[in-house]
């Protein structure tokens, strides 16, 4: 789950399979270099994991809201990584063995010894039934998946109805992030909540249009039990995001 704290005091819940469509349609509209369509499922799959949590959420009670992805507790976390890699499996080898190395780079699973463990035992597994040249390509896979997730992030969780004080402080330097692994390098400015100008343009259209459906929580919840009985009531609205080149 992605929270966005609203500056009219709303918390818009955005799920993870949402952000990363969003991720994978930025990578299918990417110029500048040319990206395999594999790569491109990959980048737009990589949270298919959290899929059930952000069907039916867990309570914070520290917030009275979902936890987010940033804090949600870690031995759950680990578990739905697992189930989300195994789903994976299913698919494609290759997918499976990415999305696996993606989670244990995060750094609140690099210590965690036994999942790294049993993740890189999966991956070598998973090695003997990808073709050589994917083996290959996968640290240069694993650069592009991480910079169109913080891509992503940045158009769900920043803008100009975002509370500054809650976004995440390493989204709030575009510097950070703004430059891609073939070089090219972008800088996003918002002229609204629905218009972003984008320096540099790297896209093949001459605009980009993204749709999110964020549930919009207008109040916090006291127990699990409060926001198990709301959640599938509450609707989703439509929150689309044009992207232009800057100075159109």
């Amino acid at each position: 789950m992605l929270i966005r704290n609203t500056t009219d005091a709303t918390f818009e819940c955005i799920s993870q399979e949402q952000h990363a469509l969003v991720s994978g349609a930025l990578a299918a509209a990417w110029k500048p270099t040319r990206l395999d369509p594999m790569l491109v499922q990959l980048i737009g799959a990589h949270d298919n994991a959290w899929r059930a949590s952000d069907a039916q959420p867990l309570y914070n009670p520290a917030t009275g809201l979902p936890f987010d992805f940033i804090n949600y507790p870690m031995a759950p976390k680990i578990a739905l990584y697992r189930r989300g890699v195994d789903m994976l499996e299913d698919v494609d080898p290759w997918l499976a063995s990415m999305v696996s190395k993606h989670y244990c780079t995060f750094a609140g699973t690099l210590n965690i010894e036994g999942f790294q463990q049993t993740e890189a035992a999966r991956r070598a597994r998973l090695a003997e039934l990808i073709a050589p040249g994917y083996l290959a390509q996968k640290d240069d896979a694993l650069r592009w998946l991480k910079f169109f997730d913080i891509f992503s992030l940045a158009l769900c969780l920043t803008g100009p109805g975002a509370l500054r004080d809650a976004i995440p402080r390493w989204l709030q330097d575009p510097d950070a992030w703004s430059r891609a692994p073939d070089g090219h390098t972008v800088r996003i400015r918002w002229r609204s909540d629905a218009r972003v100008e984008v320096d540099n343009w790297p896209f093949a259209p001459a605009e980009l249009s993204l749709r999110l459906n964020p549930r919009v929580l207008t109040q916090k919840f006291m127990s699990q039990d409060a926001l198990d009985q709301s959640w599938g009531k509450i609707p989703m609205k439509m929150r689309d995001i044009l992207l232009q080149p800057a100075g159109r």
